[in-house]
Order: structure tokens, then C-alpha cells, then sequence
């Protein structure tokens, strides 16, 4: 008797699971380095940018680059939840220090306060009956931000559950960022983080899926993660969480932060993603109402617009989670929406494919990949968490022969793929 029947039913699970997952409150703060994105994007006054909200730390970040409008995302509605929360929180909230307390530390009542108070009463009905929502403990989510907000959510607990394996054998991952310079990251790393990656249990994680959910990594993305890795899915973990402990100084680079202190710096405050920085506060505060928030896929949001009216797309590593097909028909959108000669796309890879190579030459045509330019991003990224960063920059419509510029490109680019 086959397995494959077996198979098949398995991988359906496992994917309605990992919907069920991904529907909480997966990222409570954005894992792609805003610096890289803003130096790719060279977002320019009067521009319209289309992203994935996520957290929607980096989408703050990009109002810097004082575009006309920021349209950002998603599916996940704990994710949307918590990017408008921020956004109301940007407009409502008094000052800079009222709004770090909020995101950069999020452990005090005064936020509570300062939510029902400030907040609340500017809230779409959806957003405050999501934070107001009341769990089996009796608490709101609000609340979050009174206990520890950098330890909620499906990617925190999970780091949190690193840190207790760590304990387990007697190491302390929270060392790291004490580190005074790079030579002594090296050594606390070697010292406190690399036996975890020898650890039986760790070992284990690593070669499940299931338990890669709680990363945030879809099946699709694991299956790419493991392709590049071969048989050896640990010695590729090791070596991301090694470039992001030690190819940085642990000082500013707050992805490290979250990873090892599960805070940021609240002290120093450089560690801190840059929405949070008072200047950048300042800047990007009386620009806070040309950013909106959407539920759906990006794909389905650039069929309703028009042709040639986008300037910057941000697709995160969304790609990674799509199957070829779809992929087609959300290059064939961007090419029909994007600005002739000025638009600019940014995404990021889990593994070495780039599904943009693996395109149908009409949907590469308009596009310049800048390949030695998303090398030296990439080498950037203090996240590390990815293989790759990737940078196309539109063609002038010129040069553009067999342009996608109708709706019937779409099916024209899925007819290439099958």
C-alpha cells in the first residue's frame, strides 16, 4: 500500500494547524532590519508604498522618507490589531516617553491606564474588542503591556522555551547582550549559546516542523529552510543566531536584544527599533494618518488599484509561503501597479531560491534585479535570520517590451507556469 495517501493527509493537517497558529499573535515586533529596507527603498516625498504590516514597526519606520501614503497588509488579524494599536497610540499618547513606555518597555499599568484613557475611545470597533477581549485567566489582552509584552506572543514563549532548555544544562543566553565589545560577544556566545545547539532536545526541535511553526516558519518556508540545509537543519540555525550574537555590536542591534535579554535596551535605549527613536518619533508622528491598515493578501489589495500607482513594494518573505502560481499572479499585480522607471520592490528569502528568477521572462522583463546591491544589504541585515535580501528597481517603460500592464497579464503569467 502506498504512503503517499498518508502523506497527503498529514501535510493537510499540518497546514490547517499551522492556520490556526498563525491566526494568534505571532511577531510582537518586526524581524527585518529597517535600515536595510530604508537604504533599498530610497523612499522619496510623495510616494505611495505598499508593504506587509506585520508588527508594523518597520512600516512606522518608512513615514521618514515622508511618502504621500503607506498602505500596509495582512492577513493575520492579531497582527493588524497590533500595528493599529501602535498607529492610534503614535496620534493619542502625549509624548515620546508615554509611547516608549507603551512599545519599548511594555510592562507597566500606566499603559493600561493610558489605554483606556487615550487609546480606547479612538479604537475601530474591531481593534478595542480584540484588545479588550477577556482569556480564560479573566485578563484583557491589554494587559500584555502591563506584564511583559516582549514575552507574549507565539515567537516570544518560544524563545522563552529556549531559554529554559538553555537553563537546563546551566547556561545563561541573557549574558550576551551585556558583551563590552564584539571579542567578548564572540566568547559569551561560544561559552553560553553554542552548547544549546548540541542539545538533544534542541536537535529535535530543529528537525520538526511542527515545532518550527512556533517560529513562524510555514511548511513551505521549512521546506526551502531545509533544502539549503541538507541534513543538517541545526548546523543552519547555529549559524544564523551565531552571525546575528556576534557580526554586530550587541549595542544597537535589537533583534539580538529580543533574542537573548527577550527585551530591548531600556536603559541606553539604543537597542530599540527605530519608530522608537525620539528623533525618528518626532519626524514620523505628524505623519501618522498616511498609514492604513488592511486585512487580506497584498495580492488581493493591488488588484484594486490602479495601474502605475505604486512606488515601493515591501513583500517581507511572504513568497516563501506561495506556491508558484500565486507567486505569478502577484508579480503580474506589482508589474501592472508599478511606477515605470521608479517603482521598487524588496523581499526576503528563508532558503537560497529566489522565486523571482523563477518567474516568467514577461514578469522579469520590467524589472533590473540588483544583485551585487542586495548582496551588500543582506551582509547588513542584523536580523540574520534570513539567506537572502533581494532588490529589483523598475525599468522605464521604454525599455520594457511585453510590459504587463492590463489585467491579462495575470493569466498570461499562469499559463507560463503550468
Amino acid at each position: 500500500m502506498s504512503i503517499e495517501p498518508l502523506r497527503r493527509f498529514a501535510d493537510r493537517g499540518l497546514d490547517f494547524f499551522f492556520t490556526r497558529v498563525f491566526d494568534t499573535l505571532v511577531y510582537n515586533h518586526v524581524w527585518e532590519d529597517p535600515r536595510v529596507d530604508l537604504d533599498a527603498l530610497a523612499v522619496q516625498s510623495g510616494q505611495r508604498i505598499v508593504t506587509i504590516g506585520s508588527a508594523g514597526c518597520n512600516a512606522l519606520a518608512y513615514l521618514r522618507g515622508d511618502p504621500a501614503r503607506i498602505d500596509a497588509v495582512d492577513l493575520n488579524r492579531a497582527q493588524r490589531a497590533l500595528f493599529v494599536l501602535k498607529l492610534e497610540a503614535l496620534r493619542q499618547l502625549p509624548d515620546q516617553e508615554a509611547f516608549f513606555r507603551f512599545f519599548g518597555e511594555g510592562e507597566s499599568v500606566e499603559n493600561t491606564k493610558a489605554y483606556d484613557q487615550l487609546i480606547s475611545p479612538s479604537l475601530d470597533h474591531f481593534t478595542r474588542k480584540f484588545w479588550e477581549h477577556r482569556g480564560i485567566t479573566g485578563r484583557r489582552r491589554i494587559e500584555m503591556f502591563a506584564r511583559g509584552f516582549y514575552r507574549h506572543g507565539l515567537l516570544a514563549r518560544f524563545i522563552g522555551g529556549v531559554h529554559w532548555i538553555a537553563s537546563l544544562s546551566g547556561h545563561d543566553l541573557g549574558r550576551l547582550p551585556g558583551a563590552r565589545d564584539r571579542a567578548e560577544q564572540e566568547l559569551l556566545f561560544d561559552s553560553e549559546v553554542a552548547p544549546l545547539f548540541d542539545a538533544r532536545l534542541t536537535r529535535w526541535l530543529a528537525r520538526s516542523p511542527i515545532s518550527l511553526y512556533a517560529l513562524g516558519i510555514p511548511r513551505a518556508q521549512y521546506r526551502r529552510m531545509k533544502a539549503e540545509a541538507g541534513t543538517d537543519m541545526v548546523g543552519l540555525l547555529r549559524e544564523r543566531i551565531r552571525r546575528m550574537a556576534c557580526d554586530f555590536p550587541i549595542e544597537d542591534n535589537y533583534f539580538a536584544w529580543q533574542v537573548f535579554a527577550r527585551r530591548y535596551d531600556t536603559i541606553a535605549r539604543r537597542a530599540v527599533p527605530m519608530y522608537l527613536e525620539p528623533r525618528v518619533y518626532r519626524e514620523i508622528r505628524p505623519r501618522a494618518d498616511r498609514v492604513h491598515v488592511h486585512p487580506g493578501t497584498i495580492t488581493h489589495y493591488l488588484t484594486g488599484l490602479p495601474d502605475r500607482s505604486v512606488h515601493r513594494f515591501v513583500l517581507l518573505d511572504a513568497q516563501d509561503w506561495m506556491l508558484p502560481a500565486d507567486i505569478a499572479t502577484l508579480w503580474a499585480e506589482i508589474g501592472r501597479t508599478a511606477v515605470p522607471g521608479e517603482a521598487r520592490v524588496i523581499f526576503r528569502t528563508a532558503g537560497t531560491d529566489d522565486p523571482f528568477r523563477a518567474l516568467p521572462e514577461k514578469l522579469r522583463m520590467p524589472w533590473d534585479y540588483r544583485e551585487e546591491e542586495s548582496r551588500k544589504l543582506h551582509s547588513r541585515d542584523r536580523s540574520s535570520i534570513y539567506s537572502g535580501f533581494h532588490l529589483l528597481v523598475a525599468r522605464p517603460a521604454t525599455e520594457c517590451v511585453n510590459r504587463p500592464d492590463s489585467r491579462t497579464s495575470v493569466r498570461g503569467g499562469l499559463e507560463d507556469t503550468q
